[in-house]
């Protein structure tokens, strides 16, 4: 597993301009895609919103090679960064042994942001990686959940998903028993938690698939 994570917010000033740079982030991402330090790079749209922010999840094996990354691509004129975390994978998984044969671009990405009260964070993830386990050997259609830690603070994790589609989410992992306990815990170990769900816009998360 890579042991650099950066999730950044990327603000344009609208989305007319955000349209307009799509093809150089593609780009990008086609450069990325054949950077052996890089396991993913993908940018995301939120499903909901004014249309004008896209979410960048980067995986490396080291921040060192991520740092030199985005120097080498440096463009003020292309979104406006608006926050960057980075984060140390904790367990779970990125992708699966055989690539998905849905394509990327109808694929459903879900990110659960939670912070942990103070001095549970490592209870948090145990929790996360438990139910991560049961998903990876029961779950064919839930194609990555990775769970991360913010090296920014003590208490921050982030899981971040991706599925066939949205109804899968929502109709089998969401209803598990697996899910109802991690349900029971994070009640007990979470101070505030969102969810986000995103779809693929240019990038990649598994090489073996097709980049969007």
């Amino acid at each position: 597993m890579k042991d650099a994570v950066a999730l950044t917010n990327l603000c344009f000033e609208s989305r007319e301009q955000l349209d307009l740079e799509l093809d150089l982030l593609q780009g990008r991402a086609q450069d990325e895609a054949g950077q052996e330090c890089c396991d993913a790079y993908l940018y995301m749209r939120p499903l909901r919103g004014d249309g004008t922010v896209l979410t960048l999840l980067e995986v490396y094996d080291s921040y060192e090679n991520m740092r030199k990354v985005a120097e080498a691509q440096a463009n003020p004129d292309v979104g406006k960064p608006a926050e960057l975390t980075r984060y140390l994978p904790r367990g779970g998984y990125l992708q699966r042994p055989t690539p998905s044969s849905t394509p990327l671009k109808d694929q459903f990405i879900w990110v659960a942001r939670m912070k942990a009260h103070p001095g549970q964070r490592s209870a948090l993830i145990d929790a996360i990686l438990e139910h991560a386990k049961f998903v990876e050997e029961n779950e064919e259609e839930a194609l990555s959940f990775l769970a991360l830690e913010s090296v920014e603070d003590g208490v921050s994790v982030v899981v971040f998903e991706r599925y066939t589609n949205e109804e899968y989410l929502r109709n089998v992992h969401a209803t598990s028993d697996s899910m109802a306990r991690l349900r029971d815990k994070l009640r007990v170990l979470v101070d505030e938690k969102s969810s986000t769900g995103y779809a693929a816009v240019s990038g990649f998360v598994d090489k073996q698939e097709a980049l969007v």
